[in-house]
């Protein structure tokens, strides 16, 4: 005899946590525990193979999570749609076209959005977050249409930069980089920005040493 519902969770996007809690979900169900998902896309990017995407070695269906299997999975309702709100008085996630979603417990996992400042606002500048935006934008750049009509390999070299040496910037720019030569797009200039006085600051100072002669071999200005 099934348990009596006691709880309906809401996981409000389909970020990495609630992809982990799903899963964990349909190996040891909570009983009484009546899930939900709400989230624009069916598909979710896993950010760690960005790089690796960009650089030509994933396809965008292997970077890519199927939340419907996931769900049906953990047991969970999937619902396609786009939060606009909180009525946390009544306990609710007003939604873009339907109906509220009710909720006893809410859980917020919907990724960053990076806010940039009105003096980069161009359409020459790409946040790497929504990724799914990201990828639209790299795609037309890599079938020659530019992020402002300049075609890639095509007319005078682009000067490309990457504004962060963290991981994930190193790690980008490089994969850019390694896009463009398989494409035999040569004469690009790339470019890296900080606001450290050292790349890849948080990393040990031989690691570092390492990238630094690796971007210096490979002409990037820092």
């Amino acid at each position: 005899m099934p348990a009596p519902l006691a709880k309906d969770l809401l996981l409000l996007g389909g970020g990495h946590s609630h992809v982990v809690l799903l899963r964990r979900l349909g190996m040891r169900p909570v009983p009484g525990l009546r899930v939900t998902l709400l989230s624009p896309d069916w598909l979710t990017p896993y950010s760690g193979m960005l790089p690796g995407l960009v650089a030509g070695h994933y396809t965008e269906e292997e970077m890519h999570i199927d939340l419907a299997p996931l769900c049906r999975f953990a047991g969970a309702a999937l619902v396609r749609g786009e939060a606009i709100g909180l009525d946390t008085a009544r306990q609710q996630v007003l939604c873009q076209g339907r109906p509220p979603l009710g909720y006893d417990i809410l859980s917020i996992d919907i990724g960053i959005r990076p806010r940039v400042p009105p003096g980069l606002a161009s359409p020459a500048v790409l946040p790497v977050k929504p990724i799914g935006s990201f990828l639209r934008q790299w795609r037309g750049f890599l079938q020659g249409q530019g992020l402002q009509g300049q075609a890639t390999g095509q007319g005078r070299p682009l000067d490309l930069a990457v504004i962060g040496a963290g991981a994930g910037g190193i790690e980008l720019l490089l994969a850019i980089q390694h896009a463009l030569a398989q494409r035999q797009a040569g004469g690009h200039r790339l470019h890296c920005f900080t606001d450290r006085d050292r790349i890849l600051a948080d990393f040990p100072a031989g690691f570092r040493r390492r990238f630094e002669r690796l971007l210096a071999a490979r002409e990037v200005s820092l």
